[in-house]
């Protein structure tokens, strides 16, 4: 998936505080990169029941960090950028 490759292309930017601000670096930095990719990996392989469980903090922490990421941007996404 484009979309999750490019947010851990700049989770990675942040984590190894190579971009974003000291704010971002510090989010990304305490979040476990492994546990959060098998979490979105187990959410997304499950059906229309499929719950968060005991991955609810890791997704949260994620989820707060590309909500932050999001406010950065300069420009609204392209189409093709929003469905990649």
């Amino acid at each position: 998936m484009a979309s999750l490759t490019d947010f851990f292309t700049a989770f990675d930017a942040a984590a190894s505080k190579e971009k974003f601000t000291p704010a971002l670096q510090s989010a990304a930095a305490s979040i476990d990169k492994a546990a959060l990719q098998a979490a979105l990996d187990a959410v997304l392989a499950g059906g229309d029941d499929a719950t968060a469980g005991a991955n609810d903090a890791v997704l949260k922490a994620g989820f707060e960090f590309a909500t932050e990421l999001i406010k950065m941007l300069e420009k609204e996404p392209g189409p093709e950028e929003k469905l990649g």
